[in-house]
């Protein structure tokens, strides 16, 4: 919620502490590559797209988003 209310600071900040207690909650991965990719950290927000895609068994909205991260960095044959 905190991502959608334009605090992605705190957002990644409150995630990173999800991550914590739980690294295989992969819904905190997905939103990191959200925020990741809005910040224009294409590396990072593909790494976590990634990670949410390997932990869901490959959530659609996962894969999605790594490719986007990967084509925004210039990656278009990857993505």
């Amino acid at each position: 919620f905190l991502f959608y209310a334009g605090k992605p600071d705190e957002a990644v900040s409150r995630l990173n502490k999800t991550l914590e207690l739980d690294p295989n909650f992969w819904h905190s991965h997905l939103v990191l590559s959200k925020i990741y990719t809005e910040k224009h950290k294409f590396a990072e927000a593909a790494a976590a797209a990634e990670k949410a895609a390997q932990i869901s068994g490959g959530n659609s909205q996962a894969v999605a988003i790594k490719a986007y991260a990967l084509a925004k960095s210039g990656n278009s044959p990857q993505a």
